[in-house]
This record gives C-alpha cells, sequence and structure tokens, in this order.
C-alpha cells in the first residue's frame, strides 16, 4: 500500500524501500569514490537507510534537491580489447 500525502510517499514506504535496495547489492563490487563498500553498506541498511529516506522525504516534501546530490564524478574504466586485427 503506498500512502501519499501532497503527492509525497511518507516515511514508512521509504525506508522498506531502501532496506530493500541495499540489501540486494552485490557484495563483490569495489567501494566507489568515498571508500564505501558494499559490505558496511549492507551490514548498517537499517541506520543508513532511516537517514537518507528522512533526507528523500524532505526533498520530496520541500521540492528542493540537495546540492550533494546534484554532484557527481563519473569515471571511465577501460577494458582490454581482444586482438583487434581478427
Amino acid at each position: 500500500m503506498v500512502i501519499l500525502v501532497k503527492n509525497c510517499v511518507m516515511l514508512p514506504l521509504l525506508l522498506i524501500w531502501f532496506i530493500k535496495k541495499l540489501n540486494k547489492l552485490k557484495m563483490n563490487r569495489a567501494p566507489g569514490v568515498d571508500f564505501v563498500g558494499t559490505k558496511m553498506l549492507v551490514e548498517l541498511s537499517e541506520v543508513i537507510s532511516e537517514v537518507v529516506a528522512i533526507l528523500f522525504n524532505k526533498s520530496l516534501t520541500t521540492a528542493e534537491i540537495l546540492n550533494d546530490w546534484k554532484l557527481e564524478n563519473v569515471t571511465s574504466v577501460f577494458k582490454k580489447v581482444a586482438n583487434l586485427a581478427q
């Protein structure tokens, strides 16, 4: 069941959604630019998801996006190409 108030999803639904997403992370992935590994994210999913859900809900209710959420750091990773002469 989705609870909507002024076109915003309420906190309990977001909390459950974030916990599920964090628990589905693959453990063999390398950490990002913040050096936070997936093992830490999965083990602390209940704590992390509560904070993120509050921030996300506030962003939805105020119609503002945090400046840190607008930043991105994209790095290309090139793989070796098997013998191009063939």
